[in-house]
């Protein structure tokens, strides 16, 4: 499954950066693309839809759609990297448990890796927050209150793609976290 519509499922909210100026806005219209698509054709289509649904349901302008949509792509970024190292950690997690040895033989092999887990869980949170927090400074209450009820449908919507999609029944990376 691809990791993008695992995060879009787990994203609750967007955020907005302050725009560049002059010859930074120029060199990020020219590697948006080439970011976009070095991350697969699924990452371009969920930019694009992304700053349409923005446009069209919040009556936002292209700039502050892009914008929106771009800081969010950081953030799935951000959530992606902490998912797969927390998920390797779940993998690594079993491995030790159903593997030979006394209790505190694993109990000494787990607790490093524990350690890590809740780094990992903590800067998820972290990062929520700083993107919850951009928001909150860029948009008015009106403007935060609609794209909360944007990205909430957007989010059953592909959750209720991923249930009807063959193998829905397989445990998902980063579920629950």
């Amino acid at each position: 499954m691809r990791p993008w519509i695992l995060l879009l499922s787990s994203t609750v909210l967007l955020a907005q950066v302050p725009g560049p100026r002059g010859a930074e806005r120029k060199l990020m219209r020219e590697n948006r693309a080439a970011a976009f698509e070095g991350e697969g054709p699924l990452a371009a289509q969920l930019h694009s839809l992304r700053m349409s649904r923005l446009q069209e349901s919040m009556g936002m302008p292209p700039v502050q759609a892009r914008q929106i949509a771009d800081r969010w792509g950081i953030y799935d970024r951000e959530f992606m990297e902490n998912a797969h190292r927390i998920q390797a950690l779940r993998t690594q997690f079993n491995q030790i448990l159903v593997g030979p040895g006394s209790e505190e033989d694993k109990g000494a092999r787990l607790k490093p890796l524990l350690e890590q887990y809740l780094d990992h869980r903590k800067r998820q949170a972290e990062a929520k927050a700083r993107f919850e927090d951009d928001i909150r400074a860029q948009l008015s209450p009106a403007q935060q209150a609609r794209l909360i009820m944007l990205v909430e449908n957007m989010t059953r919507r592909i959750q209720e793609g991923l249930m009807n999609r063959p193998g829905a029944g397989r445990m998902m990376p980063g579920r629950g976290d």
